[in-house]
């Protein structure tokens, strides 16, 4: 899992609409899931809705108004 807070990921964020496909880096993205952020995640009901929230098959979650997580089986696989 990469989590990241930059200041383009976090623009994202903060957008209703979220990411565009305004440009190419957009598009490769492939389907991205939403999760309404409310804090550290502690309570195992709130660890549970963000798993439901990211799916079966997304590998790319934003966390709103917060930043992001991308999933893989690697390192290499989550940064793509």
């Amino acid at each position: 899992v990469i989590h990241l807070h930059t200041p383009a990921v976090a623009a994202v964020s903060a957008m209703k609409c979220g990411l565009l496909p305004l440009s190419q880096d957009a598009l490769f993205c492939g389907k991205i899931s939403y999760h309404d952020y409310r804090g550290i995640l502690i309570e195992d009901d709130v660890k549970k809705l963000l798993v439901e929230d990211l799916g079966p098959i997304n590998k790319v979650m934003i966390l709103r108004n917060h930043g992001f997580v991308a999933c893989g089986e690697t390192i290499e696989e989550a940064w793509k």
